[in-house]
């Protein structure tokens, strides 16, 4: 329950970084940022599996893909962005989670 609230907070300050001007590069270092701060939440819900988390992550992703302002021209293509965004999330998820436990098996 304190990752859904947390969650909130993140997409929605996420939304107002780039509620006065949209550029695809503030967008880039927004959804980073993003991805980054919910995977930090997840991680502390030590009850959850590997597989909920990063689905918690993903959702969170998808709920702000979902409404962020976009340029007029780009709201017609958003299913697409937000498909391949978070193909793209799944990805560095798995990379970031091998990564760690690549760090934690050396030690």
């Amino acid at each position: 329950m304190a990752f859904q609230l947390f969650q909130g907070t993140l997409v929605e300050n996420a939304k107002d970084r780039l509620a006065e001007i949209f550029s695809w590069s503030a967008f880039g270092g927004v959804f980073q940022d993003l991805l980054q701060d919910l995977m930090q939440a997840a991680a502390l819900e030590l009850e959850k599996s590997g597989a909920e988390k990063k689905q918690m992550v993903l959702d969170g992703l998808a709920g702000f893909l979902d409404t962020v302002p976009l340029p007029t021209w780009a709201v017609f293509f958003r299913r697409w962005i937000k498909a391949g965004l978070l193909v793209l999330a799944d990805g560095i998820i798995d990379a970031v989670y091998l990564k760690f436990k690549e760090q934690i098996n050396h030690e």
